[in-house]
């Protein structure tokens, strides 16, 4: 392995620690890592070849991190004064890393993206932490992105439309209604193109809001 990787892969290796010290110790090890020029292109070269410490690699040790941030935040709920902000070891990681990963290509595994984001928002502590993320993430990163949009799979696509919809139609708390409806007008454009999505799905929802507006 290059030696400018040894850093970070050994991080990338305590992010799921149990220790919230730990946690937060490392996650600040880890961004000062990808902050390096160096650090970045190797791992571009790497994922473009295939073999080494990848980008995949760095985003399953962040998947394992945010999914043990949330059950901490859960390990607290009710007890006492709680505020999910000050419980968090780091803000606005997941969006951090997935632009970094992207910044020279798309180096990420798409199927493995929706399926973490959409652990996340389905979890009512994991919308709470990470939900404003993930619908960034969604818009910005993968929308925005040709290549992203014409690998994600129909069931992606439904699963997505089926989600942001309704949250749309009911909108948790701190949940942009602009951001909402913006990112399901752009996965409605998507999936015309990209997927083959029943029309009872597009039928079913405008149906919906036509309902909510009466």
């Amino acid at each position: 392995m290059s030696e400018s990787l040894l850093k970070l892969r050994a991080c990338c290796g305590q992010l799921a620690s149990d220790k919230v010290s730990e946690r937060k110790k490392q996650i600040d090890i880890f961004k000062r890592e990808l902050g390096k020029p160096s650090v970045c292109r190797q791992l571009d070269q790497n994922s473009q070849n295939r073999r080494g410490m990848i980008w995949e690699h760095c985003f399953e040790a962040v998947r394992e991190f945010m999914v043990k941030e949330v059950e901490h935040v859960k390990s607290k709920q009710g007890k006492g004064s709680f505020d999910h902000r000050k419980l968090l070891s780091t803000g606005s990681i997941f969006k951090w890393f997935v632009q970094k990963a992207n910044n020279n290509g798309e180096y990420l595994d798409i199927t493995v993206l929706v399926e973490h984001i959409l652990y996340l928002v389905r979890d009512e502590i994991g919308l709470l932490c990470y939900g404003m993320e993930c619908c960034m993430v969604v818009n910005k990163e993968l929308l925005g992105s040709w290549k992203y949009r014409c690998r994600m799979t129909s069931k992606s696509w439904q699963d997505f439309l089926k989600y942001f919809c309704k949250c749309l139609l009911n909108s948790p708390k701190k949940m942009s209604l602009d951001l909402l409806a913006n990112l399901v007008q752009q996965l409605f454009a998507g999936a015309v193109h990209h997927a083959n999505i029943r029309k009872g799905l597009f039928f079913s929802f405008f149906k919906q809001i036509i309902e909510t507006f009466r």
